[in-house]
């Protein structure tokens, strides 16, 4: 009984840390990521302009972000792996899918 008790409080508290919403540094770190993405499609001569306002924009989607209306936890892990605009594209995907866009 007590093995029970034990294994079913494991499993909420891993629950409960998995979903909870990500932090400022985390979100700032997808923005830096999705940005990354953004530049990686345009020319040489665009892309720093490009990043600058992307930069100046990133307040309103780090709120929705620190809110749990855009990246979860397993979103942030993705993009953290990603190491290339493709694989970058793939998280992204997974995230537009699921938000139905």
């Amino acid at each position: 009984m007590k093995q029970w008790l034990f294994l079913v409080a494991a499993c909420v508290l891993l629950a409960s840390c998995s979903s909870r919403p990500l932090s400022e540094t985390e979100c700032q770190s997808i923005g830096e990521k999705e940005i990354e993405f953004a530049v990686a499609r345009v020319s040489p001569d665009d892309a720093d302009d490009l990043r600058e306002h992307l930069r100046q924009n990133m307040d309103g989607g780090n709120a929705r972000c620190m809110a749990g209306k855009t990246y979860r936890r397993s979103d942030y892990k993705c993009m953290m792996k990603a190491n290339d605009p493709e694989s970058i594209g793939k998280c992204i995907s997974v995230v537009s899918k699921r938000m139905g866009h």
